[in-house]
């Protein structure tokens, strides 16, 4: 009844063109939720297979331009090239892997910011971090230093440092805690991601999702799917539940845990490279 699927790139543009149309009707009620025409999804693909014999997980002797993301930037700029990266321009690198989601790309900028202000901090020794609101984050240049520590670190760095880029990126405000609404939004956009890579199908957990989802549209178990994770990792960090919000020392904690949610987490990140790509379950008549 069910089979696993495979999560090899060059097979990622099928299960785009089979989701493209799901994805261009996107309910606007859903917050955030990124719209794609087939022709945009086409493209993502084509992008795709031209880098599909790049290594997207690297071990310690790989070159830093054998990384997919890394690989994006040279694209964008030129292989000499150290220009630090406005929103606009993470934005363009991550449509060279296949990303078109801006909410996605304003998410990873926020996680570049806060590496520029934690070496800030390190330097200046400052108390306080200023938020960045969307408009301000357009006017900011992230360093092309924290940008390949952030390839760095997904390509070949320890778990404790992805996990620590993990939860700035669900940290958008950078208040230094990483609430339920903020945690589905990001959950949210990188499994929708995820559905347009590789087949709606990815959602349902098994055959008893098939009737629980019956009829409800695909954005919809998306977002149902992310405030469920949400809700379950900040009850699951010791006090979270009396926060409704986890700290990073709290989600650190969480994700040393392991378990099926914290894979499931992984999982997503595997966008980035940061870690292989999960295998997801399918159903089958």
């Amino acid at each position: 009844m069910f089979r696993r699927l495979l999560m090899h790139r060059s097979l990622a543009t099928a299960a785009v063109s089979a989701s493209a149309a799901g994805f261009v009707s996107c309910n606007t009620k859903f917050v955030g939720c990124a719209t794609l025409d087939r022709q945009e999804s086409k493209k993502s693909g084509s992008k795709k297979m031209e880098r599909q014999a790049s290594k997207k997980l690297a071990d310690a002797s790989t070159e830093l331009s054998d990384f997919e993301l890394f690989h994006a930037y040279q694209v964008h700029f030129s292989e000499e090239a150290t220009n630090a990266l406005t929103l606009n321009d993470l934005t363009e690198i991550l449509l060279h892997v296949g990303i078109l989601d801006k909410t996605i790309s304003e998410l990873l900028f926020n996680s570049l910011l806060a590496m520029d202000s934690k070496r800030q901090t390190k330097k200046k020794k400052k108390t306080s971090v200023e938020t960045t609101t969307e408009t301000e984050a357009e006017e900011k240049k992230a360093s092309f230093a924290s940008f390949c520590n952030l390839c760095s670190i997904f390509a070949k760095g320890e778990d404790l440092a992805k996990f620590e880029v993990m939860f700035d990126f669900m940290d958008p405000d950078k208040s230094g805690m990483a609430d339920k609404n903020e945690i589905s939004i990001a959950v949210r956009h990188l499994l929708w991601c995820q559905t347009n890579w590789y087949g709606e199908e990815i959602l349902y957990d098994g055959a008893h999702d098939l009737d629980l989802y019956f009829e409800v549209p695909t954005e919809a178990i998306a977002q149902l799917k992310a405030n469920k994770f949400a809700h379950d990792l900040v009850m699951g960090c010791h006090g979270g539940g009396r926060q409704l919000a986890v700290t990073q020392k709290q989600f650190l904690q969480w994700m040393a845990t392991g378990g099926k949610k914290v894979e499931t987490l992984k999982g997503l990140f595997s966008l980035f490279g940061a870690f292989p790509a999960p295998e997801f379950s399918s159903y089958e008549e």
